[in-house]
Order: structure tokens, then C-alpha cells, then sequence
């Protein structure tokens, strides 16, 4: 009698430690770097600044994926990679007349606001990724859904984050930006990003 009370203790208490539920603290960063299967998930701080507009084909022809698209397939969204402070400059002049970098959008703020803190203390451990997303109104709103690493290849996946019925007419452009340990993406060799759907 005594043996299956054991017995049936031991039972009871490995049922519960199997069906315990391990919670993750609610301000745990997610995502955190990790591995599926061969991707490595990147860890990142999203940013998003006002950038207007522009058919100025140089933002993609000197970004760090400038191909031409596939018959058929969307283009690329051109990644810029900043390393330095003076990396994140040097961008800001050579398209500051091309895109805005001083003018926000409503609640969205510019790229000066934006990138204001990102100081040399900054860029000891970090690097600020930089796609650059369109869109037919200014009403449309858009995040940096996912970073992986696949392949010694980043890529970041951008979603719209409304679908508003009534929206207004006119051109515009986004800076999306990502703070990146740079331990996290040291081994990239290549860089893409792409517009893709909530459902996706």
C-alpha cells in the first residue's frame, strides 16, 4: 500500500512539472537572438521617420541590394547599413536633397529627430539599419515586423500596419529604421528587405 502511494505521488508531481508553462517576462525584448532552424532572429529597436517621397532612382542604386527586380516580382526595399556616426551623415548629405530629413508627418517624426542620440556611444555596439519604404498616401502606416539572418544574409521584413477606408492622395515615403547590436550581424554579407503582407 505504501509502494503505490509512492508510486502515485511521483506520478502527480511529474505530471505537473511536464504541463508547467514557462511565461516570459512581459518586457522580455522580442525578438530575441535565437535560432529556427538555420535562421538566426536578429534582435532590433524599430524606428520609423518621415522621408517624403521621391523617384530619384540613386536611394536604390546606391544601397547595399541595388539589383534590378525579376519580371514579376516587386522590387527590393533599399537597405543602407550604418556602422559609424559618420556613415549616418554621410547619408543624410548625399540624399538630403532628394528626401526630407528635417520635415515630419503628422505623428511621424523626421530623420533629424529621429536620428538625433545616435551619437559615437552609440555606434560602439550598435549599427542603425535603414530600409526605405513607399507608399500611394500618407495615411498608410508601416513596421518592422522581422530581422533574421539566413545564410550570412539579413533580411527585414516590412508590413502596413492599417487599412484605413478613406486615405489621403498623395505620395509618400518612410525611413524604417532598426538599432542592431552589431554582434548580431557581424557575419552578414548581404542585405534585403521587403514589403510583405499582414498575412504573410
Amino acid at each position: 500500500m505504501r509502494t503505490a502511494a509512492v508510486f502515485l505521488i511521483i506520478a502527480v508531481l511529474l505530471f505537473s512539472v511536464s504541463c508547467r508553462k514557462t511565461e516570459e517576462p512581459e518586457d522580455s525584448p522580442v525578438p530575441c537572438t535565437g535560432t529556427e532552424g538555420s535562421e538566426i532572429i536578429v534582435r532590433f529597436i524599430p524606428r520609423t521617420a518621415y522621408a517624403n517621397w521621391t523617384d530619384d532612382d540613386r536611394i536604390y542604386e546606391e544601397s547595399l541590394n541595388r539589383t534590378d527586380p525579376e519580371p514579376g516580382y516587386p522590387r527590393e526595399l533599399p537597405v543602407y547599413v550604418f556602422s559609424e556616426e559618420e556613415d549616418m551623415k554621410r547619408f543624410r548629405d548625399r540624399f538630403s536633397g532628394v528626401l526630407s530629413m528635417s520635415q515630419g508627418y503628422n505623428e511621424i517624426p523626421s530623420f533629424d529627430e529621429v536620428t538625433a542620440s545616435y551619437g559615437s556611444g552609440f555606434f560602439e555596439k550598435n549599427c542603425l539599419v535603414l530600409a526605405y519604404v513607399t507608399a500611394s498616401s500618407g495615411t498608410f502606416r508601416f513596421e518592422i515586423r522581422d530581422m533574421k539572418v539566413t545564410d550570412q544574409m539579413l533580411v527585414m521584413e516590412v508590413v502596413q500596419t492599417n487599412d484605413p477606408e478613406a486615405y489621403t492622395d498623395d505620395m509618400a515615403g518612410w525611413y524604417m529604421m532598426a538599432e542592431v547590436p552589431k554582434t548580431d550581424i557581424e557575419s552578414c554579407t548581404g542585405y534585403e528587405a521587403f514589403r510583405v503582407s499582414g498575412e504573410d
